[in-house]
């Protein structure tokens, strides 16, 4: 079975867990109508059993992002599902034939991780699955359950993929920090963010980047967390350019 193919089936199952008025935006209650985006699934590439780096890059949240569209049909989960796979599919390969746009970009970075590490293993996700009028959706009135999905798809992704290396470049903003440690806790007994480093000694600060292993069911992956690639600061970008030299070159 395709990795793709094990993901449909897992999206699939657990989108049967919410109610039509999250995606239906014909719904006589629709979230989608109300600020809710569509819900991002990742896919990933056709070769990426044989990719030499397998590389989760996971975001914060999906800005605007429709799935079926406002005057689009309905016609039920599995439908749903393969044209989310399909529009991130799309829209993540057409990244790569673009440009380096000016100022910072969020694919301005997954560029050049493509360029030290290789297209064919990477994985783009975020934290949150959905957004809320295009942005963070700490003020939807489903948030609570927005966080809820947005871990079980997380979660699933990493369980059918196992990524070799995570980066979080989700940033530094109170929700996504909370929401972070909530799904990967990094103290107390349910700790599974362990071998912890800082990059004091090359001139970062644990803001700017620090690394550790997720223990993740039988794995122990590599992990970094850094701001979110459109930060406009000048120590974002010396962080942005410290990871990239760590991570596996495609020679």
């Amino acid at each position: 079975m395709t990795k793709n193919k094990e993901l449909k089936e897992g999206y699939v199952e657990i989108l049967n867990e919410i109610d039509d008025s999250w995606i239906n935006p014909h719904h006589l209650n629709s979230l989608v109508k109300q600020g809710l985006s569509g819900i991002f699934l990742t896919s990933v590439r056709p070769e990426y059993q044989q990719a030499k780096n397998k590389i989760m890059i996971v975001g914060r949240e999906p800005k605007s992002w429709n799935v079926i569209g406002k005057d689009g049909s309905f016609f039920g989960r599995q439908s749903y599902v393969d044209s989310a796979l399909d529009k991130h599919d799309a829209f993540f390969r057409s990244q790569f034939k673009r440009k380096n746009s000016k100022g910072r970009s969020f694919h301005n970075f997954t560029r050049s991780v493509a360029k030290k590490s290789g297209e064919e293993g990477l994985i783009y996700s975020n934290l949150f699955c959905l957004s809320f009028k295009k942005s963070i959706p700490q003020k939807s009135p489903v948030f609570d359950g927005i966080v809820c999905l947005s871990e079980k798809l997380l979660k699933m992704q990493i369980k059918i993929l196992r990524p070799d290396v995570i980066v979080f470049a989700n940033g530094l903003s109170g929700a996504s920090v909370a929401t972070r440690r909530k799904f990967f806790p990094i103290d107390g007994e349910n700790n599974v963010c362990i071998n912890r480093k800082n990059y004091c000694d090359a001139g970062l600060s644990n803001e700017q980047l620090w690394s550790f292993d997720l223990r993740f069911e039988d794995q122990l992956i590599k992990s970094y967390r850094t701001y979110h690639p459109s930060s406009r600061r000048a120590d974002a970008a010396i962080a942005r350019d410290f990871l990239i030299d760590l991570l596996p070159g495609n020679d």
